[in-house]
């Protein structure tokens, strides 16, 4: 996605242009040389791809992004069970209560009320831990989508220095093709 956004930036009819002007004629045409220029472009454009997705999956992002999800739906199952769990215990703690005789001073409402709010608090304390990590899973991410992104700019700087040769080759063609 990024690469497409960066490469959006290039008007490659205009660099054909400002690169050979009239002398395009010399190599085929303005779309021929503008085909020349796309073509190049996608093949280092697939290039950085298989070379960022080959990084990610070499530093093992991809397992890693799998283990997160994993974690994350292992989280929400035992939201779910817990969720469950206290619904039983809820509607149990009221059977008992019903067939029971508490001591005068007890309030089951409250230790039932208690009970949940403690592990409501530890659940919450796994989902902070679980966040934390998976937020610096993805600052390292985008901390590799940048190097990336800075490599395609690198390559974008290089196919200019490319262009600026052409276009240097192209005079030196039309004064050859002038003189002759």
């Amino acid at each position: 996605m990024t690469l497409s956004r960066s490469r959006s930036f290039l008007n490659v009819e205009q660099i054909v242009r400002d690169t050979y002007g009239n002398d395009a004629s010399i190599f085929g045409g303005q779309e021929i040389l503008e085909g020349i220029v796309e073509n190049m472009l996608d093949k280092m454009e697939d290039t950085v791809k298989e070379k960022i997705n080959q990084h990610l999956e070499n530093q093992g992002a991809k397992t890693r992004l799998d283990e997160i999800e994993g974690i994350i739906h292992e989280l929400e199952e035992e939201a779910r069970r817990q969720e469950q769990s206290e619904k039983y215990d809820i509607d149990s703690a009221k059977q008992a209560f019903d067939e029971a005789v508490l001591p005068e001073g007890v309030n089951l409402g409250k230790a039932i009320h208690y009970v949940a709010y403690k592990k409501k608090l530890e659940h919450k304390e796994q989902l902070a831990k679980a966040l934390k990590d998976i937020e610096d899973e993805i600052e390292a991410l985008k901390t590799q989508q940048e190097e990336a992104e800075s490599k395609v700019r690198e390559n974008a700087q290089t196919l200019q220095q490319v262009a600026q040769t052409l276009e240097k080759s192209a005079d030196v063609c039309s004064m050859v093709t002038t003189a002759s």
